[in-house]
């Protein structure tokens, strides 16, 4: 975990009033600790350089960033989701797996 000034170290291109105004907007959700001081973990510093990138390498406009980060989320959760999926298959005797593959094969559209 991270403090405020900490974060700011990390991310050079980053300032105070900025930082609030990310989390005013709901873009990062920094964890409070006892003294009512913003903590940060590594995803909400990966989360703060993903922005930083968005608007200043990749000039993506402000009012984008909450769509971009929507569905960056949204993947992420596919993902877990697909993890837990196939750890339950993996998780299934070998004849419903070998069903399961022959479904998907069917499913899928032929190429020509």
């Amino acid at each position: 975990m991270w403090s405020e000034a900490q974060v700011l170290t990390l991310i050079t291109d980053l300032d105070h009033a900025e930082l609030r105004v990310w989390i005013k907007q709901g873009w990062v959700r920094p964890a409070v600790n006892p003294a009512s001081e913003c903590v940060y973990d590594e995803i909400d510093v990966a989360r703060l350089r993903l922005i930083c990138q968005m608007r200043r390498d990749l000039d993506i406009a402000e009012d984008m960033i909450p769509t971009l980060l929507s569905m960056i989320d949204q993947i992420y959760g596919l993902r877990h989701e697909l993890r837990e999926l196939v750890q339950a298959i993996d998780a299934q005797p070998d004849d419903v797996r070998r069903q399961i593959v022959e479904h998907i094969q069917k499913a899928r559209p032929r190429e020509h």
